[in-house]
């Protein structure tokens, strides 16, 4: 009775999950010039994020590291469409490497803010790594880990909406790395 009862829980809660990105994926898709847009701190705003997915996940294992004096740096968008999106790629770092270390790169680079999240996990086949920002699309290996095929593909809307890009580099049993950039606008000194 106890391990149906989990069963039920688990799947509720992957059904929430899925219509909640589902409902976000739309109203972005369908609104894009509405969405509301100010200029961020990324420095302190990625530490606010770091300090909510502790609060979610206080078993990862998410280290921040900063290559630049990216303090004065800032990008405008909506800060809650990219704290939706980093917290997105966070959780599939830390959910398909089971908890073990992600190391998360910030830096400058040509204008643009660069964010690296890496993880040792299980990978991403070249056979799926092209349609992995699909809606529902789900890699054959990753059956097995809780989810919908909805979040990397969430993400990469977000992400373009603020005029940046995504990019997932990944090989089987040896991780992921996804990068996400998007424009400087300005320095806050």
């Amino acid at each position: 009775y106890v391990a149906s009862l989990n069963v039920i829980i688990n799947e509720s809660e992957v059904l929430n999950s899925t219509v909640n990105n589902l409902l976000q994926l739309s109203r972005i898709t369908a609104s894009e010039e509405r969405v509301s847009h100010q200029n961020i701190q990324f420095y302190e705003f990625l530490n606010d994020i770091k300090s909510n997915f502790d609060f979610i996940n206080p078993d990862n294992q998410v280290r921040i590291n900063v290559n630049d004096v990216i303090d004065e740096y800032a990008v405008v968008g909506n800060e809650n469409l990219l704290k939706t999106a980093i917290i997105n790629l966070l959780d599939n770092a830390c959910k398909f490497s089971s908890n073990e270390l992600v190391n998360v790169d910030l830096r400058v680079e040509n204008n643009e803010i660069a964010l690296a999240i890496s993880d040792h996990g299980i990978g991403i086949s070249k056979e799926d790594l092209s349609k992995i920002l699909t809606p529902f699309y789900r890699g054959q290996n990753a059956m097995t880990v809780k989810g919908s095929g909805i979040g990397l593909s969430l993400c990469s809307k977000i992400v373009a909406l603020h005029q940046g890009t995504m990019e997932v580099q990944s090989e089987v049993n040896e991780g992921s790395t996804i990068v996400v950039k998007l424009p400087v606008f300005s320095k806050s000194k």
